[in-house]
């Protein structure tokens, strides 16, 4: 043991924000093709919830509700409290992890069915992840796909989730324990500019309509 941090007061040499880099469409795409259904799982969970990996592994089935999950973590001394609005989204993860169980199970002798884990989340084996471990299957699939985003970014991509489906940058920021001021550039880099060209695409398709 250290008497105290030999690196305390010293210049970071690497810093880097990637508080306005979400997933987009073209990633989920090519992940997709290297993904195990697993590791898909805990993907689509964690765009779909903001969750960081430590929590996605333990998050268990009694914190969801029916229209938020709610659930005391185990970081200081079970004080921390994660409130996620339950997306559409997220309800039809949910309900296909437990038809894939479902079907796995009865297809298997009765003496080798394993109930559902307490945990949403699972292995290959119907077990609970680890961190590490997620963290390991997930940069195999990330580096296979060649793409550069992180487990981490999905946080972003959970907020243009919920400024689409109404939320205000302060609740968002409430949420993923952002500055609104983060929220905001997501806003104006994604979710923004693809309202404004949509309606631009509206415009034109109707007056094309009107010159029929």
């Amino acid at each position: 043991m250290l008497p105290f941090n030999v690196l305390f007061d010293t210049d970071r040499l690497y810093d880097q924000d990637r508080s306005d880099i979400i997933w987009e469409a073209e990633h989920f795409a090519a992940f997709a093709k290297e993904a195990s259904v697993e590791v898909q799982e805990a993907v689509d969970l964690a765009a779909a919830t903001g969750l960081r990996r430590g929590d996605l592994v333990r998050l268990p089935w009694s914190a969801i509700g029916e229209h938020a999950i709610v659930w005391h973590t185990g970081k200081s001394r079970g004080r921390t409290l994660v409130t996620v609005p339950i997306l559409p989204e997220t309800k039809a993860i949910f309900a296909r992890i437990k038809a894939r169980h479902a079907v796995e199970m009865a297809a298997k002798r009765k003496d080798k069915r394993k109930p559902l884990p307490d945990t949403v989340l699972s292995n290959s084996y119907w077990r609970p992840w680890t961190a590490m471990g997620l963290g390991s299957r997930f940069r195999d699939a990330r580096d296979a796909a060649g793409i550069t985003v992180h487990l981490h970014d999905l946080r972003g991509t959970f907020a243009t989730r919920c400024m689409i489906a109404g939320l205000t940058d302060q609740e968002i920021a409430d949420i993923l324990g952002w500055s609104t001021k983060d929220v905001a550039k997501i806003r104006a880099k994604y979710v923004s500019q693809h309202r404004v060209v949509v309606e631009i695409g509206k415009r034109i398709a109707a007056v094309k309509s009107a010159a029929v």
